[in-house]
């Protein structure tokens, strides 16, 4: 039998119903069921499971029994693979066993069970993840109660939760600096506990039966290994259920992970001289620089304009592999980028709109556009009088241009009448009051019907 601490109580997994003088003394070691489903112990009485599992098989009646007993006869209901406390990886369980003859009703969980000529039963059991309290009844032919408890067991399905938090993990490899790796992260489980290795040796063991979950078993690991290049390891966790966690590694030993580079980076535009800086231990490096495939002094500044390859090749101190490479792309140019604007020119005035067009060099942007000191949306021109427009660009190098173009629109001039054909001064309406279709303009001919009135 088994203490239940919370209800101060004793759950059995199996039971034998005995009977005293023919009277039923209904479930030996059990009287009644408590308000949370658990049997009631007597421990004046017997419980027993003579199935020769070690559970329960022996009857051990106290002598006492026996000043006012004259005979003592056992129903059993035993179980073969039930007991309480006990822990299952799976939610469909089948539970099996044997009764006595003189049980006639089993139900398990609330439903039938069959009771076979051999009298032994098989059910089926669905248990939820964490603490399951699995219900047993058996009657007689008589409807006569033989057992009537709770068995409380454990069910967990889900894996323990491996995360490694350093290094960092790309498909599966972990990038090393040298053969020093060291490895941190965290273990944890939804239930109880679990036992963690790496390469086989135990890290972590954690159980805790009172508390569950990951806010209590959460645990921080720290591991320093001695690595070669293309190792592999290997982390497991597994649960007090049996379900387990396997993350493998491949190592990858790559020296450039312990050489820095500053000053520079791939890619880059300056607009100023440009002094690489190349970081490294002496002692467990040798390094190689170059600039544009020659040799280059680690610290010596590169002041002409250009284009520029920075490589540095590393190997661990006294290996020829594996290498590490990193090149560095970067560009110099300190030269403001060219703005152009054409369709006009600076000190000119125009009679017209004005629609200038705006040009920069490839890799420059315009920041800024403005007409006369207002953001200008790039449109036609109209308005008379002077105007300043002034345009802003910038190169990737961060080189700044201004661009300023000042010129004037004056109002166009009037248009001589004597070019005019349709002018009625020039060629009168000989008498027709109205205008013959296609001929004149609209003015024209309401000055014609003007002068008739």
């Amino acid at each position: 039998m088994v203490w239940e601490k919370e209800s101060d109580n004793y759950v059995i997994p199996s039971y034998a119903s005995v009977k005293i003088e023919g009277q039923n003394s209904a479930l030996a070691g059990v009287d009644g069921i408590d308000k949370y489903g658990y049997a009631k112990i007597n421990k004046d009485k017997i419980a027993i499971s003579p199935n020769g599992d070690g559970y329960y098989d022996e009857l051990i009646p106290s002598l006492y029994l026996f000043r006012s007993a004259k005979s003592m006869s056992v129903d059993i209901l035993d179980f073969d693979n039930f007991a309480t406390n006990t822990n299952y990886s799976k939610k469909d369980i089948k539970v099996t066993g044997r009764v006595s003859a003189k049980t006639k009703t089993l139900k398990i969980t609330g439903n039938d069970v069959e009771i076979k000529d051999d009298r032994s039963f098989e059910a089926d059991v669905k248990l939820n993840e964490g603490v399951n309290i699995v219900t047993v009844y058996a009657a007689d032919k008589d409807g006569n109660e033989l057992a009537n408890y709770g068995v409380k067991i454990f069910c967990d399905v889900t894996a323990p939760v491996i995360t490694l938090t350093s290094p960092l993990v790309n498909g599966g490899v972990i990038n090393a600096s040298s053969h020093k790796l060291e490895l941190k992260g965290t273990v944890s489980d939804n239930f109880q506990g679990y036992e963690f290795r790496i390469n086989g040796e135990e890290v972590i063991k954690y159980e805790n039966d009172a508390k569950f979950g990951p806010k209590v078993n959460t645990k921080e690991f720290t591991k320093e290994l001695n690595v070669n290049d293309g190792d592999i390891i290997t982390l497991k966790a597994v649960d007090l259920f049996g379900n387990e966690t396997v993350n493998k590694y491949t190592v990858k030993i790559n020296p450039s992970l312990g050489v820095s580079v500053d000053n520079v980076t791939d890619g880059g535009y300056y607009n100023k001289d440009v002094t690489p800086n190349v970081k490294y231990n002496a002692d467990l490096y040798d390094v190689t620089i170059t600039v544009n495939g020659q040799p280059y002094e680690n610290g010596q500044t590169i002041t002409a304009e250009g284009s520029y390859t920075l490589a540095v090749k590393s190997v661990l101190k006294g290996e020829d592999k594996p290498q590490g490479i990193q090149e560095y792309k970067f560009t110099i140019d300190k030269t403001a980028p060219v703005v152009k604007i054409n369709g006009m020119e600076n000190g000119k005035a125009y009679n017209k709109d004005v629609l200038p067009k705006i040009e920069v060099e490839e890799g420059a942007v315009v920041t800024s556009i403005t007409l006369d000191g207002k953001a200008y949306d790039g449109s036609a021109i109209i308005i008379v009088g002077k105007h300043v427009l002034e345009v802003t660009a910038v190169d990737l190098a961060g080189n700044i241009s201004e661009k300023i173009v000042v010129f004037n629109i004056s109002a166009p001039k009037p248009e001589d009448p004597n070019k005019n054909p349709g002018n009625s001064q020039d060629k009168p309406n000989p008498g027709n009051n109205q205008s013959k279709p296609g001929t004149g303009n609209t003015s024209s001919s309401i000055s014609d019907n003007s002068k008739n009135l």
